[in-house]
């Protein structure tokens, strides 16, 4: 956003007096030591986002190269605030996300996919040990589903019961797509354990009133 001829035989600080010492300071270790640098920094003063190559041509001299990279430290800082977002979504309705390869069959989980199997964040989910959390009654389920959405991309939508690392029963919600052209299929689970311990109770509140 400056003009070339507002630049050229001036000093750093004549043109841009509120530059950081930072800036001034790694260009001068190059002069000095002769090492090539590579960093990122946001200058205040413009407002902006660099990727800074600066290199040494002879001694006491640099050169600097800059990569505005503001737009991509945006789309970053929007992604991890989207992120962050799904996450406190997650933890609040009991849901959470997970994905896997097709050919390594190995999954990565969300946060809260760890706390419905009540696992910590060290296990390491892969398809065959997911589907060995699965109730002798639901496996088969979930094994033809997987079977299916790998042949021929076919989504299941599917409501199944679980024994979680801690031996407790939940009762899940597990929905699944697939990217055959990218060899990976993702989806969500929901902890749905207190809606049908509700419905359950409720039913049995109907057979009582009914006798």
């Amino acid at each position: 956003g400056l003009n070339a001829s507002d630049l050229v035989g001036k000093t750093l600080l004549e043109v841009l007096p509120g530059s950081e010492p930072f800036w001034i300071e790694e260009y001068g270790k190059v002069a000095l030591t002769g090492k090539t640098t590579l960093f990122e920094h946001h200058n205040d003063v413009l407002n902006r986002d660099y990727q800074v190559t600066a290199y040494c041509p002879e001694h006491g001299q640099f050169v600097t190269i800059f990569l505005d990279i503001t737009k991509r430290k945006q789309a970053e800082d929007a992604l991890k605030k989207s992120q962050q977002l799904l996450m406190e979504i997650g933890k609040i309705g009991q849901i959470g996300g997970w994905e896997f390869d097709i050919d390594s069959r190995k999954q990565i989980w969300t946060e809260e996919t760890y706390k419905i199997h009540e696992v910590d964040v060290t296990f390491e989910p892969t398809v065959e040990n997911g589907i060995n959390f699965c109730t002798l009654a639901s496996r088969p389920i979930i094994e033809k589903a997987i079977k299916s959405i790998i042949e021929r991309g076919e989504s299941f939508n599917l409501e199944l019961d679980i024994i979680t690392a801690k031996d407790n029963i939940r009762h899940v919600h597990v929905v699944g797509y697939a990217e055959l052209e990218h060899r990976r299929v993702f989806g969500f689970i929901h902890d749905i354990t207190e809606r049908k311990q509700a419905d359950t109770y409720r039913e049995i509140g109907r057979e009582i009133l009914q006798i």
